[in-house]
């Protein structure tokens, strides 16, 4: 007969080993419910906008709770990055070298739409994190998505990244916002009648961001929109 697995505490009590496992296990888990529980947090000037937010984004609603396996952050990052290499097929794009007004060189990636729905009109300008490239797994996965709704998308690669070699003694900085609006000039040149808008991840949302304030952009009006994701 199998022995049951017991532990023994203080003086002559002794407890079965599945009632402490499962002890410490409610106790983990009342912690986590207790403090990984949250509600979104929606940051909006009041007016039409932000109650359009709340009347028609359930999520602005709704309570977060991460899996367990993915508790934080950095979870996040390290599992979504392993697994996500291995799911997501790697995206076929049609790349333009574009020409800096320095002599630099950067590619531009466009996956453009299958068909000639009303998305089809609208272009999708998607600006990388700082290590990343029109081949990152979570770019490849957004423009997936996009593509699969009829939207036309656009991968900016900064100086030095997807596999072009830098031309000048210049990378890239999230403050500096000169490439990316000679290449939203580019793309607006070849898509004039266009809306464009931009996503940008991690530093490409810090860019993004500061193009968006920029003089450049309230002169020029090149995106009519902006998303910003997992800014630092």
């Amino acid at each position: 007969m199998d022995q049951l697995s017991i532990v023994k505490l203080a003086g002559n009590t002794v407890l079965p080993l599945a009632y402490v496992v499962t002890a410490a296990l409610l106790v983990v888990a009342g912690y986590f419910l207790a403090l990984k529980t949250q509600t979104s947090m929606l940051f909006c000037k009041d007016g039409k906008f932000k109650q359009f937010l709340i009347e028609n984004v359930p999520v602005v609603n709704e309570k977060y709770l991460p899996s367990i396996w993915g508790f934080n952050g950095y979870t996040h990052t390290v599992l979504a990055t392993l697994f996500r290499n291995m799911i997501i097929p790697t995206v076929v794009y049609e790349r333009e070298i574009l020409t800096l007004s320095d002599g630099g060189e950067i590619a531009i990636d466009w996956r453009y739409p299958k068909s000639d729905g009303p998305q089809s009109l609208i272009t999708i300008v998607i600006l990388t994190g700082i290590t990343g490239d029109s081949q990152a797994e979570y770019i490849r996965e957004t423009v997936n998505k996009l593509f699969e709704k009829g939207y036309c998308c656009v991968v900016f690669n900064y100086r030095g990244r997807g596999g072009v070699k830098l031309k000048t003694a210049r990378t890239y900085s999230a403050t500096n916002i000169e490439d990316l609006t000679e290449a939203l000039k580019h793309v607006k040149s070849k898509r004039p009648n266009s809306p464009i808008a931009g996503i940008g991840f991690s530093m490409g949302g810090t860019l993004l961001g500061t193009f968006l304030m920029s003089r450049e952009q309230a002169e020029n009006k090149h995106l009519v929109t902006g998303i910003l994701i997992s800014v630092p």
